[in-house]
């Protein structure tokens, strides 16, 4: 390579710009007067407080450690929640705002990692009953009960859990005294709910029947967070994330019993990123999204990142900007798995249109 090849690699400038926090998980915990909800991101909390208006951040809380889940519960005689916290390297907390204090307390600890077993590759799911009893896959094959109460030491054992491709697991309402469990399974034709019973004495599970009833659509949910009044918190990890109100009546329109009330913008996962320039201001346009959630986002540079405009297509491959009769970016094209769309900037909005020489489809 040259002088003069090296002096015009000199000239590149690069920046790195974080501009939006890491991706989190959510669960919601209810206090004595406020309800709020809990955001667990990375190695932190961050108490939401849920008011009329919408949602308010009133304070974050250090963990030490890298969360992997989290699970709310309430204790059975209890009128406050409390908060089971796993981290990566399978330590266990169970904590619980002091209102006196304002600080979080440890109301027990230990780790859970045993000396043999293969870590699942859905990652560790923890459930928690109102007895205080707990669950948690971390290992192919079992499903670790823990028995907790309140001043006590933590007791464990194993149960056998043949399904290996767990998705999610949460305990049911049950009659008499009985402990049932419903998780979804994934396998090669698909995704099934399944419920079982488990036995404390005999430490095992049984397979029982139970009945669905579909009730609307939302986004893909990484998480489900009911806060009060028939509100829901759905948490994605593909697209925007909600809240939404289960009604006891469905929609004249749509026949659906989920009414979405607010929507949160979340740009990843991002595929592929296009820079344009219109009105003299750089412009990022990105496909966001996965699977039903793909959309393309347009952001502008600002102090603050604001969405522009949204337009809901689903499996974009990439996309490229023209300028044609002008010297800003006037066209947009969509590359998808089949076929190829023409947007054209009109304003603020985008036309789909065709241009003369393109060939819009592959067969």
């Amino acid at each position: 390579m040259n002088t003069k090849d090296m002096s015009s690699y000199a000239k590149l400038d690069t920046r790195i710009v974080r501009v939006i926090s890491a991706a989190a998980r959510f669960r919601a915990r209810i206090g004595d007067e406020d309800m709020n909800l809990i955001l667990a991101k990375v190695n932190r909390l961050e108490i939401v407080k849920v008011a009329s208006d919408g949602l308010k951040v009133v304070q974050e809380v250090p963990v030490f450690g890298r969360i992997e889940t989290i699970k709310l519960f309430r204790p059975k005689g209890e009128n406050r929640d409390s908060l089971l916290i796993l981290t990566a390297k399978n330590h266990l907390a169970i904590v619980a705002w002091d209102v006196e204090k304002n600080e979080l307390i440890t109301r027990a600890a230990g780790s859970v990692c045993d000396r043999v077993g293969r870590p699942s590759d859905y990652g560790p799911i923890a459930c928690v009953n109102k007895s205080g009893l707990i669950a948690l896959r971390i290992y192919d094959g079992t499903l670790k009960i823990i028995q907790w109460e309140d001043n006590k030491d933590l007791k464990s054992f194993n149960v056998r859990f043949e399904d290996l491709a767990i998705v999610d697991l949460s305990f049911i309402e049950s009659q008499g005294d009985s402990i049932r469990l419903a998780y979804i399974s994934q396998d090669s034709n698909g995704r099934h709910l399944k419920t079982v019973e488990l036995s404390l004495v005999d430490k095992e599970l049984k397979t029982i029947s139970k009945q669905i009833e579909s009730l609307g659509e939302t986004t893909i949910a990484e998480c489900l967070v009911y806060l009060d009044n028939g509100v829901l918190f759905v948490g994605s990890r593909f697209g925007d994330s909600q809240l939404v109100r289960l009604t006891s009546q469905p929609h004249a329109e749509s026949n659906s019993f989920v009414q979405i009330l607010q929507t949160f913008t979340n740009l990843a996962p991002i595929r592929d990123i296009a820079v344009m320039e219109c009105d003299g201001q750089n412009q990022i346009i990105t496909c966001s999204g996965a699977f039903k959630e793909g959309s393309l986002r347009i952001i502008r540079n600002g102090i603050g990142i604001d969405e522009a405009a949204s337009v809901d297509i689903p499996g974009v491959k990439g996309i490229f900007t023209l300028k044609i009769g002008s010297k800003l970016d006037n066209y947009l094209i969509i590359s998808l798995s089949s076929e190829t769309h023409i947007l054209a900037m009109n304003g603020e909005e985008l036309e789909d249109t065709q241009l003369l020489g393109l060939y819009m489809s592959y067969t």
